[in-house]
Parts: structure tokens; C-alpha cells; sequence
């Protein structure tokens, strides 16, 4: 193959379209790489929630009135309920899909689409000028920034979704430790306070 003029390069438009569909390549493993810390951030809070002991039952015991126990029981089941929820949205949902309908087009990775034609006639040294290998290049990065571009598509869905799951187990574990808080109060502190009132009633009588 003949190298082409500098003139030559600069109106070829195979090569202005490779340029344009490898900075589409760097963008969406730049988006790859902003969701990969966000999922890293939401696994952090999901193993503190679990790990913060707030999900311990026997802390119910002895807890006045007698209604409020069973209450943040149901409280704290549906706080786990959502965060398992969460867990499942963020790192269990199946990512990997297929790209085609066709066997030869799933990759586990979509930097798979990468890859040099294996065909003898599409190897470089057989190509009849450098034209056709840029168009060869160009078709197999656009193949993978298109990929890559559904794969984060799909993981921001799936960690939005689990974001929400998230957001609704802190909603539901806020709203039980105010109902403590304002409600609560231990069997001692409340035999105390009617041993209280009762000495105050027989006072003033």
C-alpha cells in the first residue's frame, strides 16, 4: 500500500470519520469508568446500612408502648426488603445481552468489537491501499463505541433503580427512628413514670 500525501489525509473523509467514531470510543469508556465509581459509592452505603446495627430486632424489647415494638420490626423488614431490592438493581441484574441477533456479534466486553477482521483477504498486508484498512477500523470502533455506549446505557438504568431502592430504604429507616424517638421510651422509664404519677395521685388526695 502506497502512503497517502499529507493532502491526501487531510480530505480523506474515511479517516475524519474514524477520528470522530474513536473520540466516541474515549467518551463512552470515560462514562464506563464515572459509573464504575458511582456503583462503588452506592456499595459503601449499602454496607453500611447493613453493617450500621440498626437492623438488630432484639433492640426492640422492653420498648414502650407496647404497639411501638412490633411497628419497627415491620419498619426495619421493610427497610432490608428495600435495600436487598437496591443490591439486586445495582449488581445482580444481568448486564451482559446480547449486541446482534447473531452469536459472532456477543463480546463479554465491547472493546471485543475491536478486533481485526480474521478473514486472510481483510489483513492488513493484503489490502489494496490504506483506505480500505481506515474504513476496516473505523467500522469495528464504531461497532464498539456503539456496544459500550448501550452496556452504560443499560448500567445507569440499573443503578438509577437501585438509587431509588436505596433512597427509599433511608426514607423508611428515617421515618421508624423518628417514631422511636418520639414515642419510644423503655419498660424502666415507663414503670418510673407511673410509679410517678401514682405517687402524685396519692398525694393529692
Amino acid at each position: 500500500m502506497e502512503a497517502p500525501t499529507a493532502d491526501e489525509r487531510a480530505e480523506c473523509p474515511e479517516r475524519v470519520a474514524l477520528e470522530h467514531a474513536t473520540r466516541r470510543w474515549e467518551a463512552e469508556t470515560g462514562n464506563a469508568e464515572r459509573l464504575a465509581s458511582r456503583e462503588n459509592g452506592l456499595l459503601t452505603i449499602l454496607s453500611a446500612l447493613v453493617g450500621f446495627g440498626f437492623f438488630n430486632y432484639s433492640d426492640f424489647e422492653g420498648i414502650e408502648p407496647a404497639w411501638l415494638p412490633q411497628f419497627l420490626r415491620l419498619i426495619v423488614t421493610a427497610a432490608l426488603a428495600l435495600i436487598l431490592g437496591a443490591f439486586v438493581r445495582i449488581f445482580l441484574v444481568a448486564r451482559r445481552r446480547r449486541d446482534s441477533k447473531g452469536a459472532a456479534g456477543v463480546h463479554m466486553y465491547a472493546s471485543g468489537h475491536l478486533d481485526w477482521p480474521t478473514q486472510a483477504s481483510l489483513q492488513p498486508n493484503a489490502l489494496a491501499s490504506e483506505e480500505e484498512a481506515v474504513r476496516i477500523a473505523f467500522a469495528r470502533t464504531s461497532l464498539a463505541a456503539a456496544s459500550l455506549h448501550r452496556r452504560n446505557v443499560r448500567r445507569k438504568e440499573n443503578l438509577d433503580n437501585g438509587q431509588r431502592w436505596l433512597v427509599g430504604a433511608v426514607v423508611v429507616a428515617a421515618s421508624g427512628f423518628l417514631c422511636y424517638t418520639w414515642f419510644g421510651r423503655s419498660g424502666e422509664a415507663a414503670s418510673a413514670s407511673g410509679e410517678a404519677r401514682q405517687a402524685r395521685s396519692e398525694l393529692s388526695k
